[in-house]
């Protein structure tokens, strides 16, 4: 045991960048906007075949963490001595070789690793990527040893997901926008393919999330699939840029229907549209002077405005 805990140890004085999985979380941010848009505001593409949405229960989703990943790693160490008795033969040099262009012992034992940790969850065309891969800066571009996979049972399928089953990945951490998915709950699932890829991705600023929180996009989804259009609304929120503001409430006025609709924002600025047909809107703020702001219900069902006032 001594000894084990020994080596691991040496190796993570070699190789620090390698232990990531162990480790803190990389550097890595994720920026999300402050609302997601539902899809009534922003409805599915069925022409873009790198999309899909989707209902699905998650039947496994390896790595849950990083801390699933540690026995194999220790195991990993215990089993590719040799691997681990060249990479200490060259880390005096590994700088200079990196700065010569070769190929260094470090990038061989995170290939040899990627591949016994992650190996089955990598397709034919990603397996010889892994291996093709000239320095580890390309290494660190794949990503390979930096995600997890789900796989679901489709349950209703929008767009996208014609098979009963799906696999998708996504990021092993939350700072890099990775989605923690849990073994035998429900999603809704909105997947994306990138350019060139051909696995599925999710990300935890997508319109992904369990289904019992997405009663209102599930009911824009299905009238969409049968061809039906939900009565549009427009939900607005106004900004009072005068110093101070005033604490009056706004009169608003949506203009482009069939005929001229008023309301009063409520005490922070907030007011709502709702029962529109398709068309292109305008919002007015008409004190105390006139601001505007257009919303487009013609590709859309809902719309969301924000609308400054003062200086």
């Amino acid at each position: 045991m001594v000894r084990r805990k020994f080596l691991i140890g040496t190796v993570r004085n070699l190789l620090p960048a390698l232990f990531l999985l162990t480790g803190p979380v990389p550097l890595l941010g994720c920026s999300c906007a402050p609302l997601s848009m539902g899809f009534c505001q922003a409805l599915p593409d069925a022409s873009n075949a790198n999309r899909a949405v989707f209902v699905g229960k998650v039947t496994e989703f390896y790595p849950k963490s990083r801390a699933d990943v540690t026995p194999l790693l220790e195991e990993f160490v215990r089993t590719h001595r040799d691997l681990l008795e060249e990479l200490r033969t060259q880390s005096p040099n590994a700088t200079a070789r990196r700065k010569a262009g070769a190929s260094s012992g470090n990038l061989e034992w995170r290939k040899a690793m990627t591949e016994y940790i992650f190996g089955d969850m990598l397709t034919p065309t990603e397996r010889q990527q892994l291996r093709d891969a000239a320095d580890e800066r390309e290494f660190d571009r794949l990503g390979f040893d930096q995600r997890r996979r789900a796989r679901l049972e489709v349950l209703e399928n929008f767009v996208g997901a014609d098979a009963s089953q799906f696999s998708l990945y996504t990021a092993l951490d939350g700072p890099a926008c990775g989605f923690d998915f849990v073994e035998g709950g429900t999603y809704l699932v909105e997947a994306y393919k990138p350019s060139g890829s051909d696995t599925w991705r999710v990300v935890s600023c997508s319109r992904t999330r369990m289904l019992d929180q997405a009663a209102d996009d599930l009911k824009t989804l299905r009238a969409w699939k049968a061809g039906l259009r939900l009565p549009g609304s427009i939900n607005g929120h106004i900004v009072d840029r005068r110093n101070p503001p005033a604490a009056t409430p706004f009169q608003v006025r949506l203009l482009g229907g069939r005929q001229i609709l008023e309301t009063t924002s409520g005490n922070r600025g907030q007011f709502s549209f709702d029962n529109l047909d398709a068309g292109v809107y305008q919002v007015q703020v008409v004190q105390p002077m006139l601001f505007s702001r257009s919303a487009d219900l013609t590709r859309a069902w809902c719309a969301s405005v924000i609308v400054p006032v003062g200086q």
